[in-house]
């Protein structure tokens, strides 16, 4: 048994691995190919453009991780049909699922492993290609954001500002109102508003402040205003748009449980991305498993038509999860729709061919 296991283990092993590195060159060409109009306006360096891919790899090799093993376990069991070994392991009294069973603790183990890089060496990688881009293309990577607003539940204050700047950490055309119980009790409008700091608050400039008290209005006018209860940290206001994968895991989540309570609208962009940077490496088990439940009894061209079914779930399976990441960073779906949906939405798909394929046998 133990030879057999190793035998099922290897051939997928190989056959994976040669397909992850070969899609893997693949993208990288295709990288190349976009990015060929920077290189040559920037008179980059060969050993730079080949430095850029390197740092490239670990992400590349990720994009194309899951369909690689997906095909590298179709291509097996689907040889294992054509080749009549199947019928040969029955007549050794080994039903469908022993034979499954080392399929499924290499899937296992192989998203362990993706799981463990992606965290500790991917990320790290795609931070020096993303420095390397800048340095070589002449790009400054920036957060600057605009219509920034926000609701602080705890100093119980509403603020609007036109944009952001991530270099000064500077507001620009600041609204905030100030409420209590339900009452609005202020409002201050400025024309600037730059972090302190040494204080750790937001400093503003050329400040209108209407203080609401009972049915009159009171006006006041200050060239400079900071009051402690506006200490909400820069890194809020920026946009952080793709920069949540690239976070240190404990600050992204708690980014997103800061921002859950100030903007919804950013919490929903970015607690996608932070899903699927968690979440992406289990796409192999989940394909691979697919895989494993598909049905391979064609009566002819058993390894063709295997492909072409395991190609059309891949397909199912991605086009699910682009889209159910945009309904839910629209709001329309919750988190865990995007999480469990494509994968509800390939296992109907695999059964209905499966049935098909049954009838037609």
């Amino acid at each position: 048994m133990k030879k057999l296991d190793r035998y099922i283990i290897f051939s997928i092993l190989k056959t994976g691995i040669a397909t992850l590195l070969l899609c893997t060159f693949m993208v990288i060409a295709i990288q190349l190919f976009l990015d060929m109009n920077n290189i040559i306006s920037s008179n980059a360096k060969i050993l730079d453009v080949i430095l850029l891919s390197i740092y490239g790899l670990p992400e590349y090799m990720m994009m194309v991780s899951s369909i690689s093993f997906l095909f590298a376990t179709t291509y097996f069991l689907s040889q294992l049909v054509a080749n009549n070994e199947l019928i040969i392991l029955y007549n050794s009294g080994l039903s469908y699922r022993r034979i499954l069973r080392p399929i499924v603790l290499l899937a296992i183990i192989l998203s362990l492993i993706f799981s463990f890089m992606t965290e500790n060496l991917f990320i790290s990688m795609t931070k020096l290609r993303d420095m390397k881009r800048d340095e070589l293309f002449g790009r400054s990577s920036t957060h600057d954001n605009r219509n920034v607003n926000f609701l602080d539940t705890d100093e119980e204050y509403l603020l609007h500002a036109n944009s952001y700047r991530e270099s000064n950490q500077s507001l620009n055309n600041i609204t905030i109102v100030n409420y209590e119980d339900g009452n609005i009790t202020s409002r201050l409008e400025a024309n600037t508003a730059t972090f302190n700091k040494d204080t750790k608050v937001w400093d503003f400039k050329n400040v209108t402040l209407f203080n609401f008290i009972g049915n009159t209005v009171e006006i006041e006018q200050y060239q400079d205003y900071s009051k402690p209860r506006y200490h909400l940290e820069p890194r809020l206001f920026k946009n952080l748009s793709g920069s949540i994968k690239s976070m240190p895991l404990q600050d992204a989540k708690a980014y997103l449980n800061r921002m859950e309570k100030l903007d919804i609208n950013a919490y929903r962009e970015n607690v996608v991305d932070l899903i699927d940077r968690l979440f992406s490496p289990y796409s192999i088990l989940i394909l691979m498993l697919i895989s494993c439940s598909m049905s391979y009894r064609f009566k002819k061209n058993v390894f063709l038509f295997s492909i072409i079914q395991s190609l059309c779930t891949a397909v199912v399976y991605y086009v699910a999860q682009m889209v159910l990441a945009i309904t839910t960073k629209q709001g329309f779906s919750p988190e865990y729709v995007y999480l469990v949906g494509p994968i509800i939405l390939v296992v109907f798909f695999v059964i209905l061919i499966k049935i098909i394929g049954i009838k037609n046998v």
